[in-house]
């Protein structure tokens, strides 16, 4: 089961500093070197992401600005822009002159981002300016009117003010059709201030985590939050989890209630679901290790394979019962497995493991044969080298290939461990 995590940045994965703590970073770089596929879902721009996630590996698109960007880190390209439409951009401006509110106006052309001013009015709001110029190095562009600027690449508004300030407005504008909004407190404040933020329709962070399941194809999402604008967020994923310090609202609808942001919650939890474990079984043909991740079978070693430096021995329930079926099976009582496997691999590889799990027991196939057999009668090297990095041995039987003329061609546990399993499966079925 290919699995996404996604956590939102301040108050969730951050610590009281606005920082990744050194525990975060090196747990989730850990995970990340293992297989893991992480990334963050936040209000944010990039400017701002990209130096607090620099010390993280992250192989995976971020999502930025509530949904309205998704950003590949490695390339600095935006991979999905969700504008305002024309209309929308023209009722905001208008609720935000008829109420006296100041905001800052984002727009991304040419891959660019620009964040756009009329008045920097309460400390508040200089404070929020003077941050990300000093900090993050981030460039403002002051305008003498928002309506001035051509509407065809905006994306965003974002007000920072007093809760009873920004309320006429967001009742306002809240069942306008051409907008989506988040009205949530900024946890940073001592004085209770609110944030309100303003983008399309099309552009939550319910839509951007749905757009990564399916243009990455992920099977399942866990998602991490603490205020209000995670709930979409929430919505999109399979399983949810609110770190201890989040509001009421976002604990109510959590599968799981985590530790803080300040105890590295989210790290804390995704080690003890996603870290592998590994233990070792005698068997008879040797020493077999056996890995999972928490929920699934990650990879079998055999005695004299290269073991990584980092492995992390300990058994674990699904350890215990997949090493039973193993027993079961050398003892000639199982001729297949039940158990929840995850191998992890590219594409073609995925399809040719799929395929030698339905080769039935005490039968062998051909290269040949496995090509034919997942369309490509032509790709009999490739399902060799397909075959020899298959990393679930013998619960995924590459065992059960052979090569055209009949020889057993190959195989990581050695030839004569092999041709031990071909035979205990032949004599098996013979009974």
């Amino acid at each position: 089961m290919k699995t996404l995590y996604i956590s939102d940045l301040d108050g969730t994965l951050l610590n009281e500093r606005v920082e990744l703590s050194k525990y975060t970073i090196d747990t989730v770089n850990a995970l990340l070197l293992q297989g893991i596929h992480f990334t963050i879902a936040t209000a944010r721009t990039a400017a701002s992401v990209t130096k607090i996630l620099a010390p993280l590996a992250i192989n995976m698109p971020v999502i930025l600005m509530n949904g309205v960007l998704i950003y590949d880190i490695p390339t600095k390209k935006y991979l999905n822009i969700q504008r305002l439409s024309s209309n929308g951009i023209k009722d905001i401006i208008q609720v935000l002159k008829d109420n006296r509110l100041t905001s800052f106006m984002y727009e991304v052309k040419d891959n660019i981002l620009t964040t756009y001013y009329e008045r920097l009015e309460s400390k508040a709001v200089q404070d929020f300016y003077d941050e990300r110029v000093s900090k993050y190095q981030k460039s403002f562009v002051q305008v003498p009117d928002f309506s001035k600027v051509n509407p065809e690449h905006i994306i965003y508004f974002a007000l920072l003010d007093f809760k009873e300030n920004l309320e006429p407005a967001y009742q306002i504008l809240k069942s306008n059709p051409n907008i989506a909004l988040v009205f949530y407190q900024d946890i940073y404040s001592e004085e209770e201030l609110w944030y309100l933020e303003i983008f399309s329709k099309d552009a939550t962070k319910y839509n951007a985590a749905c757009y990564l399941r399916t243009q990455y194809q992920f099977d399942y999402m866990i998602g991490f939050g603490d205020n209000l604008n995670d709930l979409p967020l929430f919505q999109a994923c399979d399983e949810t989890c609110a770190v201890s310090n989040a509001k009421a609202e976002v604990k109510a609808v959590a599968n799981h209630i985590i530790e803080s942001n300040l105890k590295e919650g989210v790290a804390h939890w995704i080690a003890e679901k996603a870290m592998k474990h590994t233990y070792f079984y005698e068997t008879k043909i040797g020493k077999i290790g056996i890995t999972d991740n928490g929920s699934e079978i990650t990879g079998l070693y055999f005695s004299n394979d290269k073991l990584p430096a980092d492995m992390h021995i300990e058994e674990t329930t699904l350890l215990k019962e997949a090493a039973q079926q193993l027993t079961d099976y050398f003892s000639g009582k199982r001729n297949s497995f039940r158990l929840p496997l995850a191998p992890a691999g590219t594409e073609f590889q995925q399809k040719v493991w799929k395929v030698l799990q339905e080769i039935p027991y005490g039968e062998t196939w051909s290269y040949k044969q496995v090509a034919i057999a997942i369309g490509n009668p032509k790709a009999s090297r490739a399902v060799g080298m397909a075959n020899n990095k298959n990393p679930i041995a013998i619960f995924i039987p590459c065992h059960r290939v052979i090569g055209a003329n009949g020889k057993l061609v190959g195989y990581a546990g050695g030839l004569d461990i092999k041709e031990q399993l071909i035979e205990l499966e032949q004599q098996g079925h013979g009974r």
